[in-house]
């Protein structure tokens, strides 16, 4: 096995490579999209990345059995740059693609940490436990869960004296408090997602303003107790699941004192109602593996797509490294 830098002439083939690992997951997730089994997708997104950051492929006999890059990212989960490789930015075949994947890894670390990339994160199938387990043994944790349900029906009632409905952008003063609730959550243990800013009314009004967007709202007594938004996906979820009949939930909270009595369940299912009505033939989440309450909720109504994990190095690598003079040197 060689392991090279990551060029041009081998972009065809790796873009191969991912079709064919992405058509082993869709055959047990079948809520994925057909589109991304035709590599012409994935091929520009790979172009774009070999401008921007360093790649490695691992040939066997002159063969790509191999490849591995990602894009670097200005603080990233804290004050040190990083680099990311989402789903499409690697793949390892063959009855060695433990060795092949350790080996690239091996190899583009040390381009990562020399160019002072401390916190390095990759996203990886979430069927995929052969390579979990390499990750893992790379210091690696469980980020971000990426999700996925086809639009089957979601049985749930609200509480009595519960009313569901969809927000407009009168219910703006309604939904801000839940937003920051939502907020405060993230920052509090054991998830502790820095909240760098507050909601805005404006930026809430225009959000409410795009016709595909929705937000529905769980109110008792007058009182907002609960919301789910969901929109087209964004740039920040998993490339597998983009898609025009992807809907996309990107922020969900409900009061403490309502928890486990099927008020989120009641607003997932006319989120879900809502996109099938509309045209759309999936819906996506995406959220943090140490959110207990979310992940609870979530993964009783979803199948996980792609887990992100995340390891960083130590900052003082950048001078107590593998080149630094013996002390009688000095």
């Amino acid at each position: 096995m060689q392991i090279v830098p990551l060029q041009t002439a081998h972009l065809d083939e790796a873009a191969r490579l991912f079709v064919a690992r992405y058509r082993q997951e869709r055959a047990v997730a079948p809520a994925l999209p057909a589109r991304h089994e035709d590599p012409s997708g994935v091929l520009p997104l790979l172009d774009r990345l070999l401008g921007k950051a360093p790649g490695v492929a691992a040939l066997a006999d002159g063969r790509l059995c191999g490849y591995l890059s990602g894009f670097p990212i200005a603080n990233f989960k804290g004050t040190q740059r990083g680099v990311f490789s989402p789903v499409w930015a690697h793949a390892a075949v063959g009855d060695d693609r433990v060795a092949v994947y350790r080996y690239m890894y091996e190899h583009l670390s040390r381009q990562w940490v020399a160019a002072g990339c401390l916190t390095h994160a990759i996203s990886l199938y979430a069927q995929d436990a052969e390579a979990a387990d390499i990750w893992f043994r790379n210091c690696f944790g469980l980020l971000v869960v990426d999700a996925l349900r086809p639009l089957a029906p979601v049985a749930g009632v609200p509480p009595a004296g519960v009313e569901i409905r969809q927000a407009t952008a009168a219910d703006v003063d309604l939904i801000l408090p839940l937003v920051e609730g939502l907020g405060r959550y993230l920052a509090d243990g054991p998830i502790f997602l820095a909240l760098l800013e507050m909601p805005t009314r404006p930026e809430y009004t225009e959000w409410l303003a795009e016709p595909a967007h929705t937000l529905w709202l769980a109110l008792h007594d007058g009182e907002a107790i609960a919301y789910i938004r969901a929109q087209p996906p964004t740039c920040d979820v998993a490339y597998v699941v983009g898609d025009p009949q992807t809907i996309s939930i990107t922020g969900a909270y409900t009061r403490p004192e309502w928890r486990g009595r099927g008020v989120a369940t009641a607003l997932l299912g006319r989120v879900v109602d809502w996109a099938r009505e509309n045209g759309y033939a999936r819906c996506a989440v995406d959220f943090e593996a140490q959110n207990i309450w979310g992940s609870r909720f979530w993964l009783s109504h979803f199948q996980p797509t792609c887990h992100s994990l995340m390891r960083h190095v130590d900052e003082r690598i950048t001078w107590a490294h593998a080149a630094r003079p013996a002390a009688d040197a000095w």
